[in-house]
């Protein structure tokens, strides 16, 4: 999956909205440096909302100066697209599992992402 931000980056705006708590992903951005390829980092302990709140979805799109239509949210648990999707985000399942990154290129492709 970071290879792919990365090669997407700079192509496209690319952010993360994450449920985890706010050390552990601080511990992740460190290890990875996530905040030198990804242009909006909303970490849900911050904006006081999870994923099961249009909140925190309308917190990305003020951080991407975006609108619902110009983004894709892809998240590893289906439950987690229903809001977005409700707010005209395209969606992407990715079973985290199975991590199969063809299919999720494929996937993006589809929806018209340069790669």
């Amino acid at each position: 999956m970071l290879n792919l931000a990365r090669k997407l980056h700079g192509k496209h705006k690319l952010g993360i909205i994450t449920d985890n708590n706010k050390e552990r992903f601080d511990l992740l951005n460190k290890e990875w440096k996530l905040s030198d390829f990804f242009d909006c980092i909303i970490v849900s302990a911050e904006i006081g909302a999870k994923k099961d709140s249009a909140l925190i979805f309308e917190a990305a799109l003020d951080c991407m100066k975006a609108v619902p239509k110009e983004c894709i949210f892809i998240d590893n648990n289906r439950r987690n697209l229903k809001i977005p999707e409700k707010m005209g985000f395209a969606t992407i399942f990715h079973n985290h599992e199975k991590n199969d990154m063809a299919l999720l290129v494929k996937e993006l492709k589809r929806i018209g992402v340069k790669i």
